[in-house]
């Protein structure tokens, strides 16, 4: 009983601290568009927001594949994650603002684009290797979100990844 309680715990703050963390970063990038309107004129935000973009994708589709299911599954914590990931991912793919989608397919395609030894691809190594740079969904997709012009899409995504981000720090906090 104990031991499978730990070995939950540790199951758990794995995917919460790794998920979590690209949850952070992805939605302070958004609220920060948000509150400064266009930057598409900064290479920098250009290359560290397809990042956030694409190390959460990573994390999602590394947690899809590799989670412990004897650990955490069906418990209503692991059911919850998959739901509230299906949240983003349907407000990803869907183009209800007039937003260009990145569909489920293109989704799981740049998730395991990043997916290096095990683990999701460091900001450097992603920098230099220049991934993805010439896939045109994304670029679109990154492009309309630097551009500020929709926030109202913003503040759809940014509340589903809170959802998220609320779920995990619950866990994290019983733990």
């Amino acid at each position: 009983e104990f031991s499978q309680k730990k070995e939950r715990e540790i199951e758990l703050g794995r995917w919460g601290l790794t998920l979590l963390s690209s949850v952070n970063g992805l939605i302070g990038r958004l609220k920060y568009i948000k509150d400064n309107g266009s930057l598409t004129e900064d290479p920098y935000y250009e290359v560290s927001t397809r990042y956030y973009v694409c190390q959460f994708l990573c994390w999602a589709q590394l947690f899809r594949k590799e989670r412990n299911t004897v650990v955490i599954s069906p418990v209503n914590d692991e059911i919850l994650i998959g739901e509230l990931l299906k949240n983003i991912s349907i407000v990803l793919r869907n183009n209800n603002f007039n937003f260009p989608a990145i569909r489920s397919l293109e989704q799981q395609y740049i998730g395991e684009s990043l997916i290096y030894e095990g683990s999701c691809m460091q900001f450097k190594n992603f920098n230099d290797s220049k991934i993805l740079q010439d896939y045109d969904v994304l670029n679109g997709y990154i492009n309309a979100l630097l551009s500020g012009d929709n926030i109202e899409y913003i503040n759809e995504l940014i509340s589903k990844l809170e959802d998220l981000q609320k779920h995990f720090r619950k866990i994290l906090s019983l733990n």
